[in-house]
């Protein structure tokens, strides 16, 4: 979990009435600057009045990886649980794959996510993407990546999801569910939707976990050109944009008055 010190920058456009935002996701979360905002979860912390952001993403983590880190960030900080948090979960793309290790096992990355002493976020940032651990390590977990399938993975996401669905709605703090893309549109990170490949019943209850926004921040920002040179990662300019176009108003709705 990381906070940052960021100053507010944005006058308070409605106060949602909690005291603490936390979230987790990959690179279309993840705020890479430790002095400005530029990603959704500071814009948010400002124009909706949390007090504080909690961020638990990484760019390339994976499902497993957003599931592990809420559930440690949570029981480790247990003045967290309960009606003064609220949780926004923007699960990321179904074919990463993440392991927790011991940090000598890591290799050069430009991020790292540590848990505790010693249990470091090990990552495969997707079946192109890069990974995190040393060269000798990485090829294990290549060959292991090697024996998953659409349909194995599918299950794998949706258990991941589940689970923190079940944790969150035990311990009763407030949460939402969404996906940071259409899996459905071309893009460059080569991920899929697993609806197509979970049983009616799983795939049933993935789609009622899962909210779904008027429209994604991918896909916003595919609308309004507002896409970072990469052609994938939204632009700073679009989060802001989404924050207050989508995400304000959409969560007005969806929570009520506290």
């Amino acid at each position: 979990m990381l906070t940052r010190d960021i100053p507010k920058q944005f006058h308070v456009e409605r106060d949602f009435g909690y005291k603490n935002l936390i979230v987790s996701g990959c690179s279309f979360t993840y705020n890479n600057a430790d002095s400005v905002a530029v990603t959704w979860p500071y814009y948010l912390r400002d124009i909706g009045n949390f007090d504080e952001a909690y961020d638990c993403s990484l760019p390339g983590a994976g499902n497993t990886h957003i599931k592990n880190s809420i559930i440690s960030c949570l029981d480790t900080n247990p003045h967290l649980q309960g009606n003064e948090s609220l949780i926004l979960v923007c699960w990321s793309g179904n074919n990463r794959d993440d392991h927790i290790v011991d940090p000598t096992c890591l290799g050069n990355y430009p991020f790292e996510y540590s848990y505790s002493d010693g249990a470091s976020l090990a990552l495969s940032g997707g079946e192109y993407g890069q990974g995190n651990l040393q060269d000798d390590v990485s090829v294990l977990i290549d060959k292991l990546r090697a024996c998953k399938s659409k349909k194995s993975r599918a299950l794998e996401n949706y258990i991941a999801i589940r689970s923190l669905y079940t944790y969150l709605s035990y311990i009763q703090t407030k949460f939402v569910f969404f996906e940071y893309r259409d899996h459905n549109l071309p893009a460059g990170d080569r991920s899929f939707d697993i609806t197509k490949y979970l049983e009616p019943n799983t795939k049933k209850l993935y789609n009622s976990m899962m909210h779904k926004w008027s429209t994604d921040i991918y896909t916003y920002s595919i609308r309004h050109d507002m896409l970072m040179p990469d052609e994938f990662h939204p632009s700073p300019d679009a989060h802001l944009n989404y924050t207050r176009e989508i995400l304000v108003p959409e969560l007005n709705t969806l929570l009520g008055n506290k």
